[in-house]
């Protein structure tokens, strides 16, 4: 599977083939993306010259959603499983990436959280091939932030 150890894995059924897709990134900095009921690896993509930490699926209108990936380089990478390569990169954070949520709701957020000891929420936007993360900064997404600590604390 990876060179190294794995960071983070997802089983997802969500694909245009409705197949078990399983992805994980690890250690080696790459991006692994199998088909479990065909027991086949579809991708094998390294992003970046550091390890990824951490793994998010967001809904696309391909046929594969697209994959953010976490990373010590301290940026979230944005990949598309249907184009093979990295749609973008973000920095989004002064230390590593640790972990990622997709938070479902009327327009998607990410939440991001570093060993920077940070707590970030983001709003994504998908336009014609380029993504782009800003800081939200209204009050409803501090208080989010705010819940989503506290049940972390819980």
């Amino acid at each position: 599977m990876h060179r190294g150890a794995a960071c983070a894995i997802i089983l997802s059924e969500e694909n245009a083939s409705e197949c078990l897709t399983m992805f994980s990134v690890g250690r080696d900095g790459f991006i692994k993306v199998y088909s479990v009921t065909d027991g086949i690896q579809l991708r094998s993509t390294k992003l970046g010259n550091l390890p990824l930490s951490s793994l998010a699926l967001a809904n696309s209108m391909d046929a594969y959603p697209i994959v953010l990936a976490g990373s010590f380089d301290n940026c979230v990478y944005v990949y598309s499983v249907d184009y093979g390569r990295a749609l973008a990169k973000v920095r989004v954070h002064d230390d590593t990436v640790s972990c990622l949520q997709i938070m479902e709701s009327s327009c998607q957020q990410i939440v991001t959280a570093s060993w920077d000891a940070t707590v970030k929420i983001w709003t994504m936007d998908e336009g014609r091939g380029s993504w782009a993360m800003t800081l939200d900064s209204s009050k409803n997404t501090k208080n989010a932030s705010v819940e989503f600590v506290e049940q972390l604390l819980q």
